[in-house]
């Protein structure tokens, strides 16, 4: 029990880390059992989601255990378990009234929702105990991560609403903060801050992870391979978005400034924008704009002449179908989903898509023209007549709708001509 109390101690700084994880395998060793054996294996497993899965065992065998319970706050915030830290965190504050640490990492997650009036209220009753500078760096902190989370939006990402670029420069500057967000300064003691065990799933999942990325960064690094091993590695640790997003973004650098794309180079980014499209993240809107950048990247594969990337036909299909069955699509998502599925001639998808966009964007001149195009892609000649008509019949100098009308007539002709002309009476073989 000593032993295990110890290197969980010095697991918490990365001086005695090493020393840490070898007093938990001796205390293991020992002959632990029930609460202690599960929380131990808590402290040395692989990845994070294992992790987590031991100190909640501990907490079935003992609720009120406070090292599993904290140690699974801070993994699901790192894991972005939304809605399981929610409760979490009522319980922890239930339990234990007087420690502070639920309510700053509430505080993060609540800004990492884009949500800072919640993240800042959360600590307003300290506010009072901290140094001027010390709750300074604490709201940067918060305005840091809520100014992320506008910025990893997919409708920011897609135009629909602009990003200041001050904001911007401060968010590249400072992404390593962003993603060890849970780096927060404890109100108990001023002069330290609140830290995340150096557990090993977060020292091989965040630290190599947050080293590859820096790699990434520097423009004269050559040999990239190696740091996306390590990058893929550090997600097998820690299956979290934000990493591989941030690495796909890194890797646009690589790419020719003029001329087509390096589609190897593609295939690497497609690649990590769909790994972090299929994990959680502290920032919930990077799954949608990682999806989005990975279908981006799979259409062009997909339209090279290189016959490697036929399979990213498939995979930009299936992005299509999520997005398209998705109750949280947006409209702006659906328009350039809506593109991808016509390119890929997947009208029933483009479909889907068209008639999600109607009920968000009723009476939208761009929408009604979108829908013409869906019905003369699909056949529906008289339809789009109809709808082109109407067009014309509230803006008869519309040159779009004009063009619309004459590709749909000249489609219905080429119809009609190649269908084989038919006779009413059938002729008697007996008449010559």
């Amino acid at each position: 029990m000593v032993l295990l109390r110890l290197g969980e101690h010095e697991l918490f700084d990365t001086k005695t880390f090493d020393r840490g994880v070898q007093h938990v395998r001796d205390a293991i060793g020992a002959g632990l059992n029930g609460a202690d054996l599960a929380f131990a294996r808590g402290l040395l497993a692989e990845s994070t989601p294992e992790s987590l899965d031991s100190f909640r065992q501990t907490l079935q065998l003992n609720p009120y255990h406070y090292g599993a319970h904290l140690h699974s706050l801070g993994l699901e915030f790192m894991l972005g378990r939304h809605a399981e830290l929610e409760a979490h965190v009522r319980l922890f504050q239930v339990l234990f009234p007087d420690d502070p640490s639920s309510f700053f990492i509430e505080a993060a997650d609540f800004a990492a929702r884009g949500r800072l009036a919640d993240a800042e209220g959360c600590l307003t009753s300290f506010r009072s105990s901290l140094k001027t500078n010390l709750w300074q760096r604490l709201d940067s902190s918060l305005r840091l991560m809520a100014d992320a989370a506008e910025y990893y939006d997919v409708n920011t990402l897609l135009g629909e609403h602009p990003f200041d670029k001050a904001k911007l420069d401060r968010l590249v500057a400072q992404a390593g903060s962003i993603i060890l967000a849970a780096n927060m300064p404890d109100p108990a003691n001023p002069q330290s801050r609140y830290r995340m065990p150096e557990l090993p799933c977060v020292h091989n999942g965040l630290r190599e992870g947050l080293e590859a990325l820096q790699s990434l960064a520097l423009p004269l690094f050559k040999d990239l391979d190696p740091v996306i091993q390590k990058i893929k590695s550090s997600w097998e640790h820690h299956p979290e978005a934000l990493i591989p997003f941030r690495a796909g973004t890194l890797l646009d650098l690589r790419q020719p400034s003029e001329g087509p794309k390096s589609f190897p180079l593609l295939a690497v980014q497609a690649e990590l924008f769909q790994m972090a499209a299929n994990s959680p993240s502290i920032m919930p809107g990077i799954e949608r704009c990682a999806r989005f950048l990975a279908t981006k990247a799979q259409f062009e594969l997909a339209h090279s002449p290189n016959i490697n990337y036929l399979s990213a036909r498939v995979s930009c299909l299936d992005n299509i179908r999520v997005v398209a069955f998705s109750d949280a699509t947006s409209g702006t998502e659906c328009r350039a989903y809506f593109d991808f599925a016509c390119e890929f001639d997947a009208l029933d998808l483009a479909r889907v898509l068209l008639d999600k966009l109607e009920r968000q964007r009723t009476g939208d001149t761009g929408v009604l023209r979108d829908r013409i195009r869906l019905e003369i892609a699909v056949g529906a000649f008289g339809t789009a007549l109809g709808l082109i008509d109407k067009m014309l019949a509230e803006n008869p100098d519309d040159q779009s709708a004009r063009e619309q009308r004459q590709i749909a007539l000249q489609k219905l002709d080429q119809l009609e001509r190649s269908v084989p002309p038919s006779t009413d009476k059938l002729q008697d073989p007996a008449v010559k």
